[in-house]
């Protein structure tokens, strides 16, 4: 696990709200600033959590990676067996994912952002190399946490219902967003992010 993308981000220990561990994590913590009607290049500390998605042979090794994810989030063994018995779709779905990249905004330094009610914004990244990638996101990548932006990187274009192809055509999804997850994964070298949504914008570079 930590032989891919290992350069931009470490391992880090997930506690619960006792401090206990409960597992592990890819981090990386860049500084930043942060602009919108109320200030203007403010102090911005950005937490990026990398997940990097094993490959599933059968559908029990996905429920027990998923039982082990919904456990750290801190889920109970009855929300669990609940949840899980929409395994199979899940299965299907989680098995084209290479990974997701969950970025969380601390504002002035220590206030965590909350994105409750936005539904699009930009993402853009430019390389040492001078390499950019610009992408709009839509309601999903919210949509997944209140407190968080997630982005997702797929193994392919894929067909069928909840394929990437309709995700694409039906404007859900743009690849670029998996050209994004791979170039941040794959880099060794810092990688510029600026990142806009409601009337925010967020700069930061992610780097050893």
């Amino acid at each position: 696990m930590l032989g891919f993308g290992q350069e931009l981000f470490e391992k880090t220990d997930i506690v619960d709200e006792f401090g206990d561990k409960v597992g592990e994590t890819l981090r990386n913590v860049s500084n930043g600033t942060f602009s919108n009607s109320a200030a203007n290049n403010s102090d911005l500390r950005v937490h990026t959590i990398l997940e990097l998605i094993p490959e599933f042979k059968t559908i029990e090794d996905f429920k027990v990676y998923q039982a082990k994810t919904l456990q750290e989030d801190g889920y109970d063994e009855k929300a669990i067996k609940k949840l899980q018995r929409y395994a199979e779709a899940g299965f299907k779905h989680m098995k084209n994912i290479n990974g997701t990249l969950r970025f969380d905004f601390y504002e002035y330094g220590g206030n965590k952002k909350s994105l409750i009610g936005i539904k699009s914004g930009v993402i853009s990244i430019k390389t040492s190399e001078g390499k950019k990638i610009k992408t709009i996101l839509g309601e999903v990548p919210f949509s997944t946490a209140h407190e968080s932006l997630t982005i997702t990187g797929y193994k392919e274009i894929t067909a069928g219902q909840m394929g990437v192809k309709n995700q694409i055509s039906f404007g859900y999804y743009d690849w670029a967003t998996t050209e994004i997850y791979d170039t941040i994964v794959n880099s060794k070298e810092p990688i510029e992010v600026v990142i806009s949504f409601g009337n925010s914008t967020y700069t930061f570079t992610l780097k050893q």
